[in-house]
C-alpha cells in the first residue's frame, strides 16, 4: 500500500495535517518529530530501495542542521520517484527555485493547509481514495421547477431541460410553485411573470424570505420586456430575466451559465462541509481572527475549552492579547499565554497562530491551541520544591544545595561568604499591622535584597523572617564593606 512519510516537529500541526488527510481518505504511513530520526529512516529506505509515495517535510522557522541533512537525500532523488510536499509558516524563496527545477514537488504555506488534499492529489494521485469531493454527475442532476401557466411552455421546457440532464418538476401557479418548492430541494426555479394567482415577484419574495426555499437561485421568464418588470424581479430577489421571445438556444445557454453557478455552489459547499468536518474533529482549538482582531469562527473543542456553548458567543468577540500578533500577521507566532474562559477562569495554553491567506492577501490569521493547565501545574509543583511561594526565593533546600556547590568550588581556592538577615521587631509589625502587611513586608525586602545582588550572588528566605545571602568571589578585607 502506498506511504506517506511527514517529519513535522509540532505535534498540534502534525495533529491538524493528520486529520485534514483523513477527511480526503488518506492516511500517515510513518510520522517523524526529529529531524535525525527521519534522516535515519530516509537513509535506510533509500538502501532498500523502499522509498515513500509521498514525503511531506514542515519546515520550521529555524532550521535546524538535521533538517539540511534530510533535504540533502532528498536533492540526490528527482521528483519523479520521490513526490515532496513542503509545508512551512512563511515563504522560503530559496527553496522555491529548486522546487520548480526538481519537478514532483510543492511547497504550501500551513495557512493553506485544505489545499494539501489537491496537492497530493497533484504530485501523487494514487494515493487519494475513490472519495472526490461531491460534484454533480448525470447520477445527481440538477433538480429545477418550471412555473407556468403556459401549457405549451411547460411542455417544450420540459423536453428541452430534460434532454441536458436536468430532473425538471412543472407547476402553473404561485400556490403551486411555492407548495412544490417547499416540498423539494430545488437547484434552480424559473417563473413566469405573469401568473394566475399574480406576478412572478410575489413568488421569488416567498421564496427568499422561506429558510426552506432561500437558498435556491431563482430566474424569471417573461414573453415581456419592460424596464420596470425587469427592475422589479431582480429587486424581488431574481439572479435572472429571460424573454420566451428570444430563440431557445440562447434561453438554454442562459440556464446552462446557471447551472455551471450551481455546480460552482455545491461544491463549494461539499469544500464548506468538509473543512468544517476537519475543524470539528481536530483535537485543539481552533479560531479565526480578522484583520481587526475579531474573532470569525471557532471550531467545537475552542469552545469546550473557553467555556462556551457554541460559537456563537465568541464570533464578534475581541480576540484581546492576540490583536497585536495580528498586526503583524505576515509571520508566524507561537506562545504560551492565559485565555480567559467564560465563567472567569484563567486557562493556560500554547498557542500558534498563523496568517490566513485567500487569493494571496491577508485576510486574518488561525489560532491553534491547547490546554497545557496539567503540564503548568507540574511545572508549579517542581517550581515549588525549591522556592519559597511567598516571595518567589529560593528557600531554605535550594539554599543549601547551592551552598553546597559554592564550598565545592572554593576548595580550588578564592573565598565566599554567607550573610544571614532577619527583621527587627518583625512580631510588632504582625501585633500592629497583622500578617497581610507583614507578609508584604517579607515581599518588599526579598525584592530589594534581589535588586542589590551580584549576577553570581544568591538569595533565600529561610523561614519567617529570616533570610540568607551567599556572597561569590569576595576578598576577606572587602566583606563587611560589601554587607553594609
Amino acid at each position: 500500500m502506498p506511504e506517506i512519510l511527514v517529519v513535522e516537529r509540532s505535534a498540534t500541526l502534525c495533529n491538524l495535517l493528520e486529520r485534514t488527510l483523513e477527511s480526503a481518505g488518506v492516511g500517515i504511513a510513518c510520522h517523524f518529530e526529529r529531524f535525525g530520526d527521519a534522516v535515519d529512516e530516509m537513509r535506510q529506505r533509500v538502501v532498500a530501495s523502499r522509498l515513500p509515495a509521498l514525503l511531506v517535510i514542515g519546515i520550521p522557522e529555524r532550521e535546524p542542521a538535521e533538517c539540511q541533512a534530510l533535504l540533502k537525500i532528498v536533492r540526490e532523488l528527482p521528483g519523479s520517484v520521490l513526490p515532496l510536499l513542503i509545508l512551512s509558516h512563511a515563504p522560503l524563496p530559496r527553496l522555491d527555485s529548486w522546487l520548480e527545477r526538481r519537478g514532483g514537488s510543492m511547497r504550501l504555506l500551513w495557512s493553506q493547509f485544505w489545499q494539501v488534499p489537491g496537492a497530493i492529489s497533484e504530485l501523487s494521485p494514487n494515493l487519494l481514495f475513490s472519495t472526490p469531493p461531491e460534484r454533480v454527475t448525470p447520477q445527481s442532476p440538477m433538480r429545477l421547477l418550471l412555473v407556468d401557466d403556459s401549457v405549451s411552455v411547460r411542455r417544450t421546457y420540459h423536453q428541452l431541460l430534460t434532454q441536458q440532464g436536468m430532473q425538471v418538476d412543472l407547476a402553473e401557479s404561485i400556490a403551486e410553485g411555492f407548495a412544490r418548492a417547499r416540498a423539494g430541494r430545488y437547484d434552480l426555479i424559473v417563473v413566469d411573470y405573469y401568473l394566475p394567482d399574480g406576478t412572478g415577484d410575489e413568488l421569488v419574495r416567498k421564496l427568499r424570505a422561506d429558510p426552506a426555499t432561500e437558498g435556491a437561485l431563482v430566474a424569471m421568464i417573461t414573453a415581456t420586456y419592460g424596464d420596470e418588470l425587469i427592475q422589479k424581479c431582480l429587486d424581488a430577489g431574481a439572479v435572472e430575466c429571460m424573454f420566451k421571445n428570444e430563440v431557445v438556444s440562447l434561453t438554454l445557454a442562459r440556464i446552462k451559465a446557471l447551472a455551471r453557478s450551481v455546480y460552482d455552489r455545491r461544491n463549494t459547499d461539499s469544500e464548506r462541509r468538509r473543512l468544517d468536518g476537519i475543524l470539528r474533529s481536530v483535537g485543539d482549538g481552533v479560531y479565526g481572527l480578522d484583520e481587526a482582531g475579531v474573532v470569525t469562527f471557532a471550531n467545537p473543542t475552542a469552545c469546550r475549552l473557553l467555556g462556551c456553548n457554541d460559537e456563537s458567543e465568541l464570533v464578534g468577540k475581541d480576540g484581546g492579547q492576540l490583536r497585536l500578533a495580528v498586526e503583524r500577521a505576515d509571520v508566524s507566532v507561537r506562545v504560551e499565554t492565559v485565555f480567559a474562559t467564560a465563567d472567569g477562569r484563567m486557562l493556560p495554553v500554547e498557542c500558534s497562530l498563523v496568517p490566513m491567506l485567500v487569493a494571496g492577501e491577508t485576510e486574518g490569521s488561525v489560532v491553534v491551541f491547547r490546554d497545557i493547565s496539567e503540564r503548568k501545574s507540574v511545572e508549579r509543583v517542581r517550581w515549588e520544591i525549591d522556592h519559597d511561594v511567598l516571595t518567589g526565593l529560593a528557600n531554605r533546600r535550594q539554599f543549601l544545595t547551592e551552598l553546597a556547590q559554592s564550598v565545592e568550588r572554593r576548595k580550588s581556592g578564592g573565598y565566599g561568604a554567607v550573610l544571614f538577615i532577619d527583621v527587627d521587631r518583625y512580631t510588632q509589625v504582625l501585633e500592629n499591622a497583622g500578617e497581610i502587611a507583614g507578609q508584604q513586608l517579607l515581599v518588599d525586602i526579598g525584592q530589594r535584597l534581589q535588586a542589590r545582588l551580584r549576577d553570581h550572588d544568591g538569595l533565600a528566605r529561610l523561614e519567617h523572617d529570616q533570610f540568607a545571602l551567599r556572597l561569590e568571589d569576595v576578598q576577606l578585607e572587602h566583606i563587611y564593606t560589601l554587607a553594609d
